[in-house]
């Protein structure tokens, strides 16, 4: 496993937090999520293939949310770390 670099991290974390305030993404985050509930709602009961596929799709979704959360917090962590280097407070 090869050592960490927290100025990496540090500008992966600010991307990441970027991606997630950007207007654009969190409107197709938002209007996937809906057009995959509303098909699962619609869905035919004996159609249980698709729901199990539409629900996946939802989960999808918020792991790729989470994922980009986590690495926005080791960004931030990162930093405290390159301050606490440089003397920083």
């Amino acid at each position: 496993m090869s050592e960490r670099n927290p100025y990496i991290d540090a500008r992966k974390g600010q991307e990441a937090k970027d991606l997630l305030e950007n207007p654009i993404l969190v409107e197709a985050f938002g209007v996937l999520e809906g057009e995959y509930l509303k098909a699962w709602r619609n869905s035919k009961p004996a159609d249980q293939e698709e729901r199990e596929r539409l629900w996946l799709a939802v989960g999808i979704l918020e792991e790729i949310k989470r994922h980009l959360r986590i690495v926005v917090e080791n960004g931030a962590m990162a930093k405290r770390d390159i301050d606490k280097i440089s003397g920083r407070k």
